[in-house]
């Protein structure tokens, strides 16, 4: 009998800490920025490959959230409210060596290869690190393509970083900068969303492709929450779930 009311109590136990843990997921913050096709609006819809895994983890764990609770903002304001408040989750984000003690993790979701881009008609040839340090080069603030110059000490005088990535194909395409520095697949939706055409870009130097994006956590967030999405999505890959995603935004 004594065994049957400590099984009991351990179920009870148990059953309360993951009902007040999903109480807490619900007042979560969730932050993105346009960056497509991993996240972007679409006549004035959130989505996009991240939107769509992260909306059938809610389910999987019982959120009552959907896109419609996703805020679209500027990466850098993101990026400091994740690293100064509590309860707040920033995607999609590639975790770096400077980043990864920083925060907590769920992913990897989906490859994300940073790369140099540059005009076709600039016969620009990038063979090293070193090369960029001769030319004016575009990022996003605080973004990891900004953040990899920094580390390979490229000056900072050779950066332009701005909020917003239609602002550095436009100044790419114009001459204002000879470089870009982004992912590789949102690069191409960017060009095309500006009405630019896609050969009169090419990219010219891997800067990164060995970091998977993910749904990046403050640091504070409790182990068992990571644990709960990370589950979360084991499943959705599991079940098939994240295939169907990827061929929806990817065929």
């Amino acid at each position: 009998m004594y065994r049957y009311l400590i099984i009991l109590l351990f179920t009870l136990i148990t059953s309360t800490s993951k009902a007040s843990s999903l109480y807490d997921l619900n007042d979560y913050i969730f932050l993105t920025e346009h960056f497509p096709p991993y996240n972007y609006v679409e006549d004035g819809v959130l989505k996009g490959i991240s939107v769509d895994i992260l909306v059938e983890i809610f389910k999987k764990i019982g959120i009552d959230k959907d896109a419609k609770d996703i805020i679209i903002q500027p990466w850098i304001r993101s990026y400091i409210q994740l690293e100064n408040n509590k309860n707040v989750c920033l995607f999609t984000m590639l975790k770096s060596e400077t980043r990864k003690n920083k925060f907590k993790w769920v992913g990897p979701t989906i490859p994300n290869y940073i790369v140099v881009i540059g005009k076709t008609s600039s016969n620009i040839v990038i063979n090293t690190i070193d090369d960029l340090k001769k030319y004016k080069i575009g990022a996003i603030r605080g973004d990891i393509g900004e953040e990899l110059l920094r580390e390979a000490s490229i000056p900072s005088t050779y950066i332009t970083s701005v909020a917003h990535p239609f602002q550095l194909v436009k100044m790419l395409d114009s001459g204002r900068i000879d470089l870009w520095v982004y992912g590789s697949l949102p690069s191409r939706w960017i060009i095309k969303e500006n009405n630019l055409r896609q050969g009169d870009f090419k990219e010219l130097f891997p800067l990164d492709n060995t970091k998977g994006s993910y749904f990046a956590f403050n640091n504070d967030t409790p182990d068992e929450v990571i644990s709960l999405f990370q589950q979360a999505f084991d499943e959705i890959v599991k079940e098939g779930v994240y295939d169907l995603i990827l061929n929806k935004y990817l065929d």
